[in-house]
């Protein structure tokens, strides 16, 4: 026997939205890099190409369901258009 389809779907539906968490989740952790390196404050507004330029992250993430990942600013969660309600936890900001 196997999975049913709808519990296949369920467990692709639940890699995606981990693999989206764990993509937000270097973003945030680059975001916070880069405002060290270069001593910006929290309201300092970041892009995914520059943290990618500035070798933070070795390449852009993106979510695999078709959301975009909301950088912004540096004391903002990184979030994805389409996992917003994942809830990811909060970050410090930088000094």
């Amino acid at each position: 026997a196997g999975m049913s389809l709808p519990a296949m779907n369920n467990a692709r539906k639940k890699a995606e939205e981990i693999k989206c968490r764990n993509g937000c989740m270097e973003v945030q952790s680059a975001k916070q890099q880069w405002a060290l390196k270069n001593k910006k404050t929290g309201n300092a507004t970041v892009t995914m190409a520059e943290l990618v330029e500035g070798g933070f992250l070795d390449g852009e993430r993106s979510c695999p369901s078709g959301g975009t990942i909301i950088v912004g600013k540096v004391n903002a969660q990184a979030n994805c258009s389409l996992h917003n309600h994942l809830n990811f936890p909060k970050t410090e900001e930088p000094k």
